[in-house]
């Protein structure tokens, strides 16, 4: 599975956070909800979807978001990064 970029203007899309983490590093931080009814069966923990978090070529999952995230402050948005699991990015 792959984080996608939520594209703006798009209805049902998340809205994208971005944030610093304490080194520094700026974070892209988005909700993806899987739509394919084959992914959805094949990962039933993955239905409610997963916080993705980017930046310059890492990427990471946080499984089962907390609800209303996109209101939590930046150190909030922190937190969850720092429990989020790396996921491999595709080459090419």
């Amino acid at each position: 599975m792959v984080c996608i970029s939520p594209r703006p203007g798009n209805p049902g899309e998340s809205e994208m956070r971005t944030i610093t983490d304490g080194r520094g590093r700026s974070w892209r931080v988005w909700h993806v909800v899987p739509q394919s009814a084959v992914l959805r069966s094949a990962v039933p923990a993955m239905t409610a979807g997963w916080l993705c978090f980017e930046s310059d070529g890492d990427k990471r999952r946080l499984v089962g978001p907390p609800e209303r995230w996109e209101e939590l402050d930046d150190a909030g948005l922190g937190e969850l990064l720092g429990r989020a699991i790396a996921v491999r990015v595709p080459v090419g």
